[in-house]
């Protein structure tokens, strides 16, 4: 009997751990922090840091298990495309349950906003709060 109760207990540990995400992976999973969320599947990537939304195609991860991309659609400030030539470029990097990623708008005019670096747990995705324009 005890040995039932250890081999259930190891099945939910690892079902509820998922499989690690390994050099040339696409990036999936669903990471979160309070002011950001990124949900990534093998159709692409959602990112959604304060005040922005970029969709991205999907993303792939090098031998280091990190990424970088720029944005297919990119909106500011309450889901309103201002300048539809930005792109928001985002990089990083997996490490074990968490993301690490550097975000920053590129402007079709020249130039770039800063960049910004967050770091995003893995787990159920929670609702962003949404910048009000």
């Amino acid at each position: 009997m005890r040995y039932y109760v250890v081999l259930g207990a190891a099945i939910f540990l690892a079902a509820c751990q998922g499989s690690a995400l390994e050099p040339g992976d696409t990036l999936s999973g669903h990471w979160f922090n309070p002011d950001a969320s990124l949900d990534a599947s093998q159709s692409g990537v959602v990112f959604q840091p304060p005040c922005e939304r970029a969709e991205f195609g999907p993303i792939v991860l090098d031998d280091h298990r990190a990424f970088a991309a720029d944005s297919r659609v990119f909106t500011e400030r309450g889901n309103i495309i201002q300048f539809p030539d930005d792109r928001l470029h985002i990089q990083g990097n997996v490490a074990g349950n968490r993301i690490n990623v550097t975000f920053y708008v590129t402007r079709a005019s020249g130039g770039s906003s800063d960049p910004v670096a967050m770091t995003l747990v893995l787990g159920k995705t929670q609702p962003v709060l949404v910048c009000v324009a």
